[in-house]
């Protein structure tokens, strides 16, 4: 853990002040010490064509030819340089930001601590084997894990179910692992217990979006229900993920005015759009959903998510008007949408 010395703030202000220009330039002028080339002072900063910050430092006792040298920021955060101390002009946010930092390190530290002791207990429980795939057979039936056949208890899952039924933090790892393997209502059941815990409407919106992954729009659409949001970002998510729920349940009238409400509350996300396009496509009105899949475009999002959009809209919609999307998506593409001539009939 880093302690409050004049080293450490070397490394905790090139921290704070990342890759921000106009921090960096209030150092100009410091002197400072390197590891090999010694004592220095910074004479410029600038930004590179590669999106850098570099710092120009001018060395004593260097040969003239050799005295000024360039570094990235990355020299003032692995202890190559110390004894820079942080601008007295951003001396309050610095303060705050070595609060929040040392805090978040003594997090980390601790949730290794607790991950290390959930590790020592499954060590422990693979001594009687036995026990422990029975253990890891009744997590997976309490949990609605039925598509996983791996019954080892040295599983990742089984450990994810471990901490799941402990009520512990789950890492991005997990998070991430529990999305290749499909297991969403495990992370649907993670992010309702979240919300009990922590009262936050976005894990109650991640509980939303992974029960409709898990084709539960109706937990979805429950999940969402009650809510206090407390400003217009969450209440534009809300909306969101309702009305994809109703999407799923082809309630079209009920989704698009969740989509209209969502747009109201944050103009500029690209979701509410994204959703719009999906329900005219799936209404058979192609032309107009792309104009909305354009505005989500325009907006930041990907053609990739367009197209994700477009196949579970055709494969939602109406029998009957499945072979006229494709057929225009066709006409417009036939190469981008070749994947709809299996609509064709």
């Amino acid at each position: 853990m880093l302690e409050n010395n004049v080293n450490d703030k070397t490394r905790l202000f090139a921290a704070f002040a990342g890759n921000n220009l106009d921090i960096w330039k209030d150092i100009i002028g410091q002197k400072v010490n390197h590891t090999f080339f010694g004592s220095g002072k910074v004479i410029n900063v600038e930004l590179h064509d590669n999106g850098n910050v570099y710092i120009k430092l001018s060395f004593d006792g260097q040969p003239e030819n050799k005295a000024i040298k360039e570094f990235n920021t990355a020299s003032f955060l692995d202890g190559t340089f110390q004894n820079l101390l942080p601008p007295e002009k951003h001396a309050n946010k610095f303060e705050i930001f070595q609060g929040i930092f040392l805090q978040e390190e003594k997090r980390i530290k601790a949730e290794q601590a607790k991950r290390e002791s959930i590790r020592i207990q499954i060590e422990q429980q693979k001594k009687d084997e036995i026990a422990s795939k029975k253990h890891f057979a009744d997590l997976k039936r309490k949990y609605q894990v039925f598509n996983y056949q791996d019954a080892s208890p040295i599983s990742p899952l089984y450990k994810i179910l471990v901490q799941l039924d402990s009520g512990d933090l789950f890492l991005k790892a997990d998070t991430d692992y529990l999305e290749r393997m499909e297991s969403y209502n495990v992370l649907a059941l993670y992010y309702e217990s979240r919300y009990r815990m922590t009262g936050n409407v976005l894990d109650a919106v991640m509980a939303s979006k992974f029960w409709r992954r898990a084709k539960l729009p109706e937990k979805a659409l429950k999940m969402t229900e009650g809510l206090r949001p407390t400003n217009n970002d969450e209440i534009s998510k809300i909306y969101t993920t309702r009305g994809g729920a109703y999407r799923d349940l082809k309630r079209l009238t009920e989704a698009e005015a969740c989509a209209h409400n969502a747009i109201k509350y944050r103009p500029g996300s690209y979701y509410p759009y994204n959703l719009l396009g999906a329900i005219y496509y799936q209404k058979n009105m192609c032309s107009e959903g792309d104009k909305y899949f354009a505005k989500a475009i325009e907006l930041g999002s990907g053609y990739t998510q367009t197209d994700n959009n477009i196949r579970n809209a055709i494969k939602n919609a109406e029998y009957d008007n499945q072979e006229q999307i494709a057929q225009y998506l066709l006409n417009k593409d036939p190469i981008r949408y070749k994947w709809a001539r299996s609509y064709i009939r």
